[in-house]
């Protein structure tokens, strides 16, 4: 496995270079009119979503013993937020 700081800025990045279409004009929001990349916050968001659904979907139960999937992909999580 990656460092988990190198995975959190692959997926940040991978989002980053979507080419989406925006239906509305306001910068406040991030959000453009017309087709671009994903802006930096909405990638963040993204990969966010991503890791969550990674370890809501690691079959582990409390009373085994630690994870170490899950305390990766949390680790993934904390280095997204210092993106």
């Amino acid at each position: 496995m990656k460092p988990p700081k190198e995975q959190a800025q692959e997926l940040v990045d991978k989002y980053s270079n979507l080419i989406i279409d925006f239906p509305y004009i306001d910068t406040e929001d991030d959000i453009c009119l017309g087709t671009g990349n994903m802006t930096h916050n909405s990638s963040i968001k993204c990969a966010k979503i991503t890791v969550n659904e990674i370890i809501d979907a690691i079959d582990w139960h409390e009373f085994e013993a630690p994870n170490k999937q899950i305390e990766y992909w949390n680790e993934v999580l904390k280095e997204i937020d210092n993106l």
